[in-house]
């Protein structure tokens, strides 16, 4: 009897335990008002959105990943309207990206960067793009569901291939989303 008593003392410390980690990690995903996605994979035309602005570079529609998780959680658009450009040299883009969630659909803009990598690196990727979120990257109109209301901005480093550039683009881009708190209440 006594042998049991400790034995089921002992897996009651261990739930406890288990159970009071589980709600801290619940509690830190909570505190965390960052999404983290990457668009990934090989973006192919899609007609451009009525909620976006008129762009000139077309729109591509790939995979949405879920960072933390590495897996396919919806799609992505990238929107591009190319500012000023130099095939051999660095131009910017104002670049609308879509993030479809299974929560509802997030809009974003930005004025970003696109550096041609030089020498051999990469067989697929062509271009390293970046931009801030201070204000050149901000949530848009045109969400809806969840993030309907949404404000905040967003942060993009990535790695594009445009060598099949205007059939398709290779993506591999992270974009880590900064709701504002009032935005952020269910996640």
């Amino acid at each position: 009897m006594r042998k049991t008593g400790r034995s089921l003392w002992r897996v009651g410390t261990l739930a406890g335990v288990l159970l009071l980690l589980a709600g801290s990690a619940v509690e830190a995903r909570r505190a965390d008002p960052d999404i983290i996605v990457i668009l990934r994979g090989t973006g192919t035309p899609v007609p451009t959105p009525s909620y976006v602005s008129p762009n000139n570079g077309g729109c591509f529609k790939t995979d949405l990943y879920d960072a933390r998780a590495n897996r396919v959680i919806g799609t992505g658009i990238d929107c591009l309207n190319i500012v000023d450009s130099s095939p051999a040299a660095e131009f910017s883009v104002d670049r609308t990206t879509i993030f479809n969630f299974p929560q509802g659909r997030l809009v974003a803009r930005g004025l970003t960067t696109v550096v041609p990598i030089f020498g051999d690196s990469s067989p697929v990727y062509t271009h390293v793009v970046g931009d801030v979120d201070d204000q050149t990257s901000n949530i848009e109109s045109g969400g809806t569901r969840r993030f309907r209301r949404a404000t905040g901005n967003v942060r993009l480093s990535g790695i594009v291939g445009m060598g099949d550039y205007p059939n398709t683009v290779e993506f591999n881009c992270i974009f880590v989303i900064d709701l504002d708190d009032s935005d952020d209440s269910d996640n």
